[in-house]
């Protein structure tokens, strides 16, 4: 059995029971720490596509938080090396 597998399982019960929808399912899974997309995919269970837009219509939405980082890898010299881009979210910090 893989770690949070359990869990996950639980949450997919819950989940199923009470029709919610996989957006509030991916709300509820994500923690107040970043976590890329796959991270979350792998929680969830669910596509990789599905989990994407999934998490574009919470932010959208306004209820988890998106950090983007542009990073460079490789030489750049002569237009060799890439761009590579890290996109993080987390559940937003609920305010007392």
């Amino acid at each position: 059995m893989r770690a949070n597998e359990g869990g996950t399982d639980a949450i997919e019960l819950a989940c199923k029971s009470l029709n919610i929808s996989f957006d509030e399912k991916l709300a509820r899974i994500m923690s107040f720490e970043w976590q890329t997309a796959a991270q979350i995919q792998r929680l969830s269970g669910g596509g990789t596509l599905e989990v994407v837009k999934a998490l574009d219509r919470l932010w959208d939405a306004g209820r988890i938080d998106r950090e983007a980082q542009a990073l460079s890898i490789g030489v750049r010299r002569k237009g060799g090396g890439a761009q590579f881009h890290r996109i993080r979210y987390r559940r937003k910090p609920t305010v007392p």
